[in-house]
């Protein structure tokens, strides 16, 4: 029996402001337990630093205000990009050990999508995260391939 292979979740993606938050300080509080992960990148101290200012930026817009959405809107893709981060970090350093991954708060998942959607949006061949697993498998039409992985398609420009 072949043994899967397991990723990050990216779930964490459309949680709201204030769960991302509390999501992130979860993860800060159980890595910094966690002598296998001794040195993350990015450190744990930006994660809580981003975490805090989401928060901040969350109660601010309280008040209401453009600005305050958009500096709320700013902190929340700061952390997330941080997250993402420190994903890619615990998957290469686990080396696919489920526990592990799991020890650090992160879900776990086996659908290689979260990390191939992610890739696909860095090199701008996906417009969205959003965009169903179905983009991410040779089944896609109108497909094109991307230099991410040799058997995935991007579908950009598909209605879905």
């Amino acid at each position: 029996m072949k043994t899967p292979r397991y990723y990050i979740s990216l779930a964490f993606a459309k949680y709201d402001p204030l769960k991302l938050a509390g999501f992130a300080e979860n993860i800060a509080a159980k890595m910094a337990l966690i002598t296998f992960f001794a040195a993350p990148e990015p450190p744990l101290a930006d994660i809580t630093a981003a975490a805090t200012n989401l928060r901040q930026a969350e109660e601010a817009t309280d008040q209401g205000g453009t600005i305050a959405t958009e500096e709320r809107d700013n902190a929340f893709d700061a952390l997330e990009g941080l997250l993402r981060e420190l994903a890619a970090y615990i998957e290469d350093k686990a080396k696919n050990n489920k526990a592990l991954m799991l020890s650090t708060g992160f879900e776990v998942t086996t659908a290689s999508h979260s990390a191939l959607r992610s890739s696909a949006f860095e090199q701008g061949c996906v417009d969205d995260l959003s965009i169903p697993d179905e983009c991410f498998s040779a089944k896609c039409f109108r497909g094109r391939r991307w230099a991410g992985s040799p058997d995935v398609v991007c579908c950009r420009g598909n209605a879905w």
